[in-house]
């Protein structure tokens, strides 16, 4: 199974090179799309609150779609792509995944209130305790 996260940014030749590529590997693709008025104050959030980080609200959007979906299929183990060429020389500061930060940065700045969690959609909520569910509780 692929998961695919919109949070209502996406190009939309993305969205088709996804589906041509599911289709080729014969792998059944989820589609998870976020709440757009949530999605845009995040990104609004972040850029009041002047940060570097103003894809934190879209990295957190991924993984914890990831996981959501995984809830709802029964899946015990994710594997994740990463590129080290494009990502792994960005500075240690901007490359963790924080639902604290995020959290907080929204409370501030942003208008809109996330939605509460729930294991099998998550919406931007990835702090420790939901991660503790995730990795230990379901393990």
């Amino acid at each position: 199974m692929a998961v695919h996260f919109n949070d209502g940014f996406d190009n939309p030749v993305a969205g088709e090179n996804i589906k041509n590529a599911v289709t080729r590997l014969g792998v059944d693709l989820r589609t998870i799309t976020s709440d757009w008025r949530e999605s845009k104050d995040i990104r609004i959030a972040f850029l009041k609150a002047s940060t570097p980080g103003l894809e934190v609200g879209t990295d957190l959007g991924y993984f914890a779609a990831l996981y959501g979906a995984a809830v709802r299929a029964g899946v015990k183990t994710i594997l994740t792509g990463h590129s080290f060429r494009t990502e792994g020389i960005a500075p240690l500061s901007w490359t963790y995944v924080d639902g604290r930060y995020l959290s907080a940065v929204q409370r501030r700045f942003g208008s809109v209130a996330l939605r509460r969690w729930r294991p099998d959609d998550p919406g931007f909520n990835l702090g420790l305790p939901h991660l503790f569910y995730y990795m230990v509780l379901r393990g």
